[in-house]
């Protein structure tokens, strides 16, 4: 089977069991969230150790998952109090680990936690689960449409240095995808947006997803691997798969929070 076929094979299986967390909510939306928070930890610091980096896995794993726990339980509020307990928990691994450990800590909990938890947010509101199901289809529309869009019609790269595979025209293709889903949704009627807040809202993810995708892309590119991990076949790892919606979803709560919508 090829990768193409690995891709929608893992695709077929995988989705149907995502969307279906999102649809119950509660403590197994919040599960799925805390294992890719987890996962994505695990491989970041494993990125991190490749440059010779000293830390300590678990305290890691603890710092991200402190907002996440905290916007679960606390919403808004209690999210900063995670991000809150899990500083004070990364600064003091420094005593041990020195400032790269401390950074390493950091980083996973602002990039995982932090970004991953408004996911939560974003699921606890009434129309939430719609909401949520909206951002992961945007991204997954948008993750394919740019694949193939590069792969028909790419001639320019986007941005060599960072991820050479990339080109201009797969991340046009990628960002009409994620407006096309926004302008399918509201025409269906089933997000509570007018026109322009969809369209809007596909233009956040378009361009969001994108650069998270660049992000991650640089990461991997600075220590020199390929994939974060070889977790999902055909698909790499938990960053290479959710690094879009890491980005994406702050972007969607920053703009229903502007526009009072949430």
């Amino acid at each position: 089977m090829g990768e193409v076929g690995r891709r929608v094979a893992v695709a077929a299986v995988a989705v149907p069991g995502i969307l279906t967390l999102v649809a119950v909510g509660g403590v197994p939306f919040l599960a799925l969230v805390c294992g890719i928070v987890g996962v994505g930890v695990w491989e970041l610091s494993g990125l991190v150790e490749v440059k010779g980096i000293r830390i300590w896995r678990p305290l890691c794993l603890i710092c991200a998952l402190s907002p996440v726990l905290g916007f679960y339980a606390g919403g808004e509020v209690g999210g900063m109090t995670g991000v809150a307990v899990g500083a004070l928990l990364g600064l003091t691994g420094g005593l041990f680990w020195g400032i790269g450990g401390v950074m390493a800590g950091l980083t996973g909990m602002v990039y995982l936690g932090v970004l991953g938890g408004l996911a939560l947010v974003l699921r606890g509101r009434p129309e939430g689960g719609w909401t949520v199901g909206f951002v992961l289809a945007s991204v997954w529309i948008m993750d394919t449409a740019a694949y193939f869009g590069g792969r028909g019609f790419g001639r320019h790269r986007l941005w060599k240095r960072v991820s050479p595979k990339k080109t201009l025209e797969g991340a046009i293709t990628g960002f009409l995808g994620a407006v096309g889903v926004a302008l399918g949704a509201w025409r269906l009627g089933l997000l509570p947006w007018d026109l322009g807040d969809s369209i809007a809202l596909g233009t956040a993810i378009g361009v969001g997803g994108q650069v998270g995708d660049l992000i991650e892309s640089a990461m991997k590119r600075d220590v020199g691997v390929k994939d974060s991990s070889g977790l999902i076949p055909g698909h790499g790892g938990v960053l290479d798969r959710f690094d879009s919606f890491l980005f994406a979803t702050p972007m969607v709560y920053l703009y229903l929070k502007l526009r009072s919508l949430l």
